[in-house]
């Protein structure tokens, strides 16, 4: 055939055209991205379970919410407040709280929620490992620190 060229013509299934070999089946590929993609998905989902405090259950909530409990607003509460909270990262879960409000200034305030929450530590006997910190200074979230 004279005349004949490559031009036009496709590297497809078909055995006698010339070109470049059609790659692997497509179930080859399909079956190791679907094993990629299950790793990315298992890897991303234990990046999300590691983080102890995710938006559904975050820490300045969960503060707020159980003095809610006790009948006690904190957003309410005079100023000069802060909160406390010791929250442990093996149980993920809050184990003392404290609080104060209507102090002379913040310092005391701090040192006051402190000596609280040291305190519901100390009389619930909780031996993990948390330990007391300020979460909140008048109705602000500190807790990121």
């Amino acid at each position: 055939m004279l005349g004949d060229s490559l031009i036009g013509r496709t590297a497809g299934f078909d055995p006698v055209s010339p070109g470049s070999s059609p790659g692997p089946p497509a179930i080859f590929l399909t079956k190791y991205m679907f094993g990629y993609m299950l790793k990315l998905f298992f890897f991303i989902s234990s990046l999300l379970i590691s983080i102890p405090l995710i938006a559904s259950d975050r820490l300045d909530s969960k503060f707020i919410n159980l003095l809610l409990e006790w009948n006690i607003d904190y957003n309410t509460l005079e100023g000069n407040k802060a909160g406390a909270v010791c929250f442990s990262l093996a149980n993920k879960k809050l184990e003392a709280l404290g609080f104060s409000y209507q102090l002379a200034d913040l310092n005391y305030a701090e040192k006051v929620a402190l000596a609280g929450c040291n305190q519901m530590k100390e009389k619930n006997k909780i031996l993990s490992d948390c330990k007391c910190e300020i979460i909140f200074i008048n109705n602000k979230f500190v807790g990121d620190k």
